[in-house]
């Protein structure tokens, strides 16, 4: 192999893998613990997601007799345009209202969705991008490259595709917007978290309350035989369908251990 002909080694470890979700809200997800609300996610997506934050700038180097173009000391930030944009397949009176940017659902009609000719403060949302990241993606402790557009509107209106024998497909493009009471927060943030192993579920067995009415429909029980000691441990049997109760006998359920 070449010299250069490489890829660091801890490659997977730092892959950004799978479409990812949209999910509305500042507390829509936790950074903090992974956690996403329940009812957050905006809908199901096609093709994947683009999210883009890019600067502006200005050189006021330029036109300056002997100054060099891009002189660094003459260099200025100008102001950032944070996007998120994505093909919704599903959609809801919530969702469209949404992506007209300003709108309302009307009062006497929940199935009706009005556009509206000025912008409302409640208008602005925010939206988060949530994507699984390195090569442990447990459903408890996995990995996550999470994206908040802070005060998000949508600016690229409504657009609807259908296709015969298709999905209809919704193009969404979601705008970050500065506060004008925090001049100086660009309106997206970024989160990379490796994902850890998981901790493994112990379970245990507890005898179950009976009575003579016998089993508990839609529960699984087991029956328990061995000495019980370190050499010689319990084995639990699971009661088949269709065994008859003895009450004679005590049954054992399996549940986490606390």
């Amino acid at each position: 192999m070449a010299k250069f002909t490489q890829i660091p080694t801890d490659t997977f470890q730092r892959l950004q893998i799978n479409a990812g979700i949209l999910v509305k809200g500042d507390t829509g997800f936790n950074p903090a613990t992974g956690a996403i609300t329940a009812n957050a996610i905006l809908g199901a997506t096609t093709g994947g997601i683009n999210v883009s934050c890019i600067p502006s700038f200005t050189d006021f180097g330029e036109n300056v007799d002997n100054c060099p173009k891009n002189t660094k000391e003459l260099k200025r930030l100008d102001n950032w345009e944070c996007k998120i944009s994505g093909t919704f397949l599903t959609v809801s009176t919530a969702v469209v209202k949404m992506m007209l940017g300003a709108a309302d659902i009307d009062s006497n009609d929940t199935t009706k969705i009005v556009p509206r000719v000025d912008l409302s403060e409640d208008d602005f949302d925010d939206v988060w991008f949530v994507g699984d990241y390195s090569d442990k993606n447990g459903a408890t402790n996995g990995g996550f490259v999470a994206i908040h557009l802070l005060n998000a509107l949508s600016t690229g209106g409504f657009s609807m595709k259908t296709s015969d024998k298709e999905k209809g497909e919704f193009s969404v493009e979601f705008t970050g917007h500065v506060s004008m009471n925090e001049l100086d927060v660009v309106p997206m943030e970024f989160f990379i978290k490796a994902g850890t192993d998981e901790t493994p579920v112990t379970y245990e067995y507890v005898a179950a309350d009976l009575t003579s009415a016998g089993f508990e429909y839609g529960v699984t029980y087991y029956t328990r035989s061995g000495a019980g000691t370190t050499q010689s441990p319990y084995v639990y049997t699971e009661v088949t369908a269709g065994t008859a109760y003895d009450d004679s006998t005590t049954y054992y359920i399996k549940q986490v251990a606390a």
